[in-house]
């Protein structure tokens, strides 16, 4: 049997948390300010390997 997406609202979760995902994706895109992205970089060098 192929293995089934998620992305069906239909299956799953509810129609009303899809959208909420979706709308919550849009907003979630990282750091926009060179500012921000300096600080998310340095956040790399810390945690990383």
């Amino acid at each position: 049997m192929p293995k089934q997406s998620n992305t069906n609202p239909d299956v799953g979760i509810s129609a009303k948390r899809h959208l909420a995902n979706i709308a919550n994706a849009l907003l979630s895109t990282g750091p926009k300010t060179e500012a921000g992205k300096v600080r998310a970089a340095i956040n790399a060098l810390k945690s990383g390997p």
